[in-house]
């Protein structure tokens, strides 16, 4: 019985620099200006959509500079303090549906404060903890006091 020799593996970066001459080449011939203009404004979206889910306090001070790049979508779904503080400078910025259905509590916070931009609907939907007691407060103070 012969043994099979193992199958020689060639690390990923011996090969790197002749597919990155392969696809420059093609990026010369193929791509157009506006071409590399909407590949650079996706690249920047992914790396924004990254940076917004991002726990980490430092993203504030970026996102605080860049607002119009940063994803109000995703902003609205991170439970992070930096998310409610950007949130909160930001109102003008957030989209108020996204926000009636975010899960994170500070949503809630925001929603209590600016009750005129609640999207009833998504609230109603809401399934987390807060969502209820808020729509319960809401109704509360404007029905009976």
């Amino acid at each position: 019985m012969t043994t099979a020799s193992p199958s020689r593996k060639v690390p990923a970066r011996a090969n790197a620099s002749k597919y990155k001459v392969r696809s420059e080449r093609t990026k010369r011939a193929l791509w157009t200006e506006e071409d590399e203009e909407a590949w650079d404004k996706r690249r920047r979206s992914i790396l924004w959509q990254g940076m917004c889910r991002s726990q980490k306090p430092h993203i504030i001070n970026t996102a605080r500079s860049y607002k119009d790049m940063v994803d109000w979508s995703i902003i609205v779904q991170n439970p992070a303090n930096w998310a409610y503080e950007l949130a909160k400078e930001s109102l003008d910025m957030l989209n108020w549906s996204d926000l009636s259905a975010s899960s994170v509590e500070w949503a809630g916070r925001l929603l209590n404060d600016n009750i005129d931009k609640v999207d009833w609907q998504k609230l109603a939907r809401n399934r987390a903890p807060w969502a209820r007691e808020l729509a319960k407060e809401i109704v509360r103070r404007f029905y009976h006091d």
